[in-house]
């Protein structure tokens, strides 16, 4: 883990990391995992998709723009035209 976390524009990163460690802990007690458990989850919901006829990868390509979105630096004034 990083010291710095990125920039959060909209001030609700907290919450989606509380979203997120919600379904993360959930997993873990389902599940008994624990020290590759991301891995495990990630894993299991290719295995997920496969079956949902859900595409994984535009998946986390969507979740790549959002977190880049959701991280974006402010503009300065430098930005503006």
């Amino acid at each position: 883990m990083t010291d710095t976390l990125p920039p959060d524009p909209e001030g609700l990163n907290d919450n989606r990391v509380h979203w997120a460690a919600a379904a993360f802990h959930c997993f873990q007690d389902e599940t008994g995992a624990d020290d590759e458990a991301l891995g495990d989850l990630l894993c299991d919901l290719m295995h997920w998709c496969d079956r949902s006829s859900s595409d994984f990868e535009a998946a986390l390509s969507t979740a790549r723009m959002h977190y880049d979105a959701e991280t974006a630096p402010e503009p300065t004034e430098e930005d503006q035209p």
